[in-house]
């Protein structure tokens, strides 16, 4: 779906370099864009226009947000749309990283309950070999019940 491509996007984009999925970081963060810019048709097509020319001066902070004329017009949209309609799932954590620590909270209730965990990468590739990156992904389901 398009929202998983723009997940990809922003997988494999520099995006995480200075943006967070819920977290403070150098710039506001995915649930704080998702929570300020209600999905109109007017808000998607500037934050397209912002991410493929580069903004400044939109949030508190003096970082420049950088133009990304590597992306097509396809894929930032398809990332805004990711933003906009799921970054503020209450129900999805995002971890950037190599290795790392999660804990599930069972409900008290006796209700059988399915999580899904989805370990996913892509490397930079080579420099001579532009465009070609190993990427690979597990996804393992724990059930309660």
């Amino acid at each position: 779906s398009n929202d998983q491509a723009g997940l990809g996007v922003i997988m494999t984009s520099n995006c995480i370099n200075c943006h967070s999925f819920n977290a403070k970081a150098l710039a506001p963060s995915f649930y704080e864009i998702s929570k300020h810019y209600p999905a109109t048709k007017a808000n998607i097509d500037s934050l397209v226009k912002r991410i493929k020319l580069g903004s400044s001066g939109l949030w508190p902070g003096k970082e420049k947000m950088p133009a990304h004329p590597e992306l097509t017009d396809a894929e930032i949209k398809s990332t805004v749309l990711w933003i906009l309609k799921n970054a503020a799932d209450p129900d999805v954590n995002y971890y950037i990283g190599t290795e790392g620590l999660f804990r599930i909270k069972l409900p008290s209730a006796p209700v059988k309950t399915t999580y899904m965990l989805t370990a996913s990468y892509i490397d930079h590739g080579l420099k001579d070999v532009p465009g070609k990156r190993l990427k690979g992904q597990d996804v393992v389901t724990i059930s309660s019940k």
